[in-house]
């Protein structure tokens, strides 16, 4: 038989070391497995990324302060207002943009979301949901404070700005889903003006610079006028696209007077005035629409001028009066006529601009 050989005091110690940092390392193995056994249940409990879940709480919270003074008129129920996050982050996840921070991308997908939510929720008269989905329109543009890196390089549109990209976005979205939200055919204008007005009056806590505000208020012109190109009412027609041009103008101009901005103020009217009509009437060949076409432009264009200077009357804002109103309306006319050349549309050429800046 071998003899065992007693352990020194130096290897007893050794080999207690060595087993107490197996152990210690054995512990540390299980710790890291738990951590990212926990970091991936959070991952897939979570299926948005914390950027579009900020905006979608963000828009929860503005939402039940929106329903505390629409209880005159129809409020959403904590029930509806998550119904309508749930339904934001359902449209995200359809697109596919789960793990995106973009809001470029991302904001139309929550308004989607959102304001097709309102279809089956929520108060049935079309008077509310338009005040629900201005409340819409207003946060997602608010969201954008403090989120302006978020907003992706790659998805901005040439020759613009990636702020003013994203409006432009807001406001098409905006304007293309109110059928989806439940509203009556009737008061489609009266939504279309909402949208406008909702998005340019919001600008002032969208953390952007009043030397932006042009951009921007353009933007959203802009976006309006396409977005009627993917609104869907029973006989849409040329008489119906008119009036919602119309509405586009019209609320854009009365938000001028909402704006509340550092380096903004009465003397700077004109200028944003003249953008609206500008930008609208530039963006007319974008309107993907079959009768939308060049023998209907005149009446598009006397539509936006016309929606304009009717709001001007709408416009509260300190020193704005009676003496500003010609200054105004020359720089509506002024506007639009500028922008005749901008317009790209099968069968309008640089023959016509005589005849359309006489509408």
């Amino acid at each position: 038989m071998k003899k065992l050989v007693p352990m020194t005091i130096s290897a007893q110690i050794s080999t207690v070391v060595t087993l107490a940092l197996l152990a210690s390392l054995n512990s540390l193995s299980c710790k890291k497995k738990e951590v990212s056994e926990k970091e991936a249940t959070v991952a897939v409990d979570a299926p948005v990324d914390a950027v579009a879940q900020g905006v979608i709480d963000e828009l929860g919270t503005n939402l039940t302060s929106a329903s505390l003074r629409l209880t005159n008129t129809g409020a959403l129920a904590d029930s509806d207002i998550s119904a309508v996050k749930d339904a934001a982050i359902a449209n995200i996840v359809k697109a596919e943009l789960q793990a995106s921070q973009d809001l470029i991308k991302l904001l139309p997908e929550i308004i989607k979301g959102a304001e097709g939510a309102l279809a089956t929720i929520g108060p049935a008269d079309s008077e509310a949901k338009i005040l629900i989905v201005n409340a819409i329109v207003e946060s997602i543009v608010g969201s954008l404070n403090g989120r302006h890196e978020f907003l992706s390089a790659a998805s901005v549109t040439p020759d613009s700005t990636a702020e003013a990209t994203v409006l432009e976005a807001i406001a098409k979205t905006s304007v293309g889903e109110l059928d989806e939200a439940g509203i009556a055919d009737a008061a489609m204008a009266t939504a279309t003006e909402g949208v406008t007005d909702a998005a340019v009056g919001a600008l002032g806590k969208s953390g952007s610079t009043s030397a932006e505000l042009e951009d921007l208020i353009g933007a959203v012109a802009t976006g309006g006028i396409t977005g009627l190109g993917d609104i869907e009412v029973t006989d849409y027609d040329a008489t119906k696209l008119a009036s919602y041009a119309t509405a586009v103008a019209a609320g854009a101009t009365t938000g001028l007077g909402n704006i509340t901005l550092e380096g903004y103020s009465v003397d700077n009217l004109p200028n944003m005035a003249s953008v609206i009509t500008g930008k609208a009437t530039g963006a007319l060949g974008g309107i993907k629409l079959d009768f939308a076409d060049s023998a209907g432009l005149a009446t598009m264009i006397g539509s936006i001028t016309g929606g304009a200077m009717g709001a001007l009357g709408n416009i509260s804002m300190s020193g704005f009066d009676a003496a500003k109103l010609t200054s105004m309306a020359e720089a509506i006319t002024g506007g639009a006529t500028g922008a005749l050349g901008k317009i790209t549309m099968s069968g309008y050429d640089s023959s016509q601009l005589t005849k359309m800046a006489s509408a």
